[in-house]
């Protein structure tokens, strides 16, 4: 329901304006497949509100289950689609660069250095993970020297 096109808004709905244990429970339907959601046009907004509106266990419950993502919707993965980048910039929102922010920016480090690109390289050929590398401010220390990857593949979906 939460990929339909007007079901999402029922979903978004009961997440915003439902009690505590309403919330709980459509967070916990979520989870199993949450990084898949992140990734998809009208689900990625019910990925959002469920990080809005879910208490703090449930807001680190959502980031669990993205960090441990197994591909192809790990973290990475996710930051590098199209939708899904935004799901991971409103990760940022919440929680800045403190304790699970911070799990989620040393991921998204990570994988830069892995792609050991430069900065116009990597603008060129996965600019949506480049936007969100930047919101997180992981590109400032970026100089423009070796270009060619090294093992990681982050897909490049921004044109979906």
């Amino acid at each position: 329901m939460a990929r339909h096109q007007y079901g999402n808004f029922v979903i978004q709905h009961l997440l915003e304006h439902g009690s505590y244990a309403r919330r709980a429970l459509v967070l916990e339907r979520l989870l199993p497949c949450l990084p898949y959601l992140s990734t998809h046009r009208t689900a990625s907004h019910v990925v959002q509100q469920a990080m809005n509106h879910s208490s703090t266990q449930g807001q680190r419950k959502i980031v669990d289950s993205l960090l441990h993502a197994a591909a192809p919707h790990m973290l990475v993965q996710v930051a590098s689609s199209r939708y899904g980048s935004y799901v991971i910039e409103e990760l940022r929102n919440i929680f800045g660069t403190e304790g699970p922010g911070r799990e989620v920016e040393a991921l998204l480090e990570e994988a830069l250095q892995e792609l050991a690109l430069s900065k116009e390289v990597l603008q060129e050929r996965f600019p949506v993970f480049t936007r969100v590398a930047g919101k997180y401010g992981l590109l400032a220390e970026m100089g423009a020297t070796v270009q060619g990857v090294r093992g990681v593949s982050v897909g490049s979906h921004g044109e979906e």
